[in-house]
């Protein structure tokens, strides 16, 4: 078994934003957050902010993608996802594994038409009450991850 040492995330939503804390906490240095150039704009003007501390989170845009990443969780909401997959692309590997945080099950089977279904893991949140408010998301619940087949 590989040991993950790469990390990406796209999508800084109420979900996405409060894992992305929960890993920077860990772990600054593990996850980058994939984002094209118009949020990198906007996310070095206005920083996220999760249950009251700014994160400076490292954010990376496709054209600096150094490599595949380990594993990239994808927490867009679902009109974003096509999207989100055409910007991920760069960092995409064949060893790649990839988690969909969405709800729902049309997101896998999107995910794996674009990248495949052998390194895509089956999984969305439950339970979290973050809520996003501009840059700013709280939470007392983080939730967690449940993974799952097809």
């Amino acid at each position: 078994m590989r040991t993950i040492q790469q990390v990406c995330l796209i999508g800084l939503g109420a979900v996405g934003s409060a894992y992305a804390a929960k890993m920077y906490a860990t772990a600054p240095d593990l996850v980058k957050i994939i984002v094209d150039h118009k949020r990198w704009e906007e996310y070095h003007r206005h920083e996220v902010r999760v249950n009251g501390i700014t994160y400076p989170f490292l954010l990376v845009t496709p054209d600096r993608a150094k490599g595949p990443a380990d594993l990239i969780m994808i927490a867009v909401k679902q009109h974003h996802l096509a999207e989100a997959l055409r910007v991920i692309r760069p960092f995409v590997g064949k060893e790649t594994i990839i988690l969909s945080l969405l709800n729902g099950i049309t997101s896998e089977e999107l995910i794996g038409k674009e990248y495949g279904m052998e390194n895509l893991l089956y999984a969305f949140v439950v339970g979290t009450d973050a809520t996003r408010e501009g840059r700013v998301t709280r939470y007392s619940n983080l939730g967690e991850i449940v993974f799952g087949e097809k």
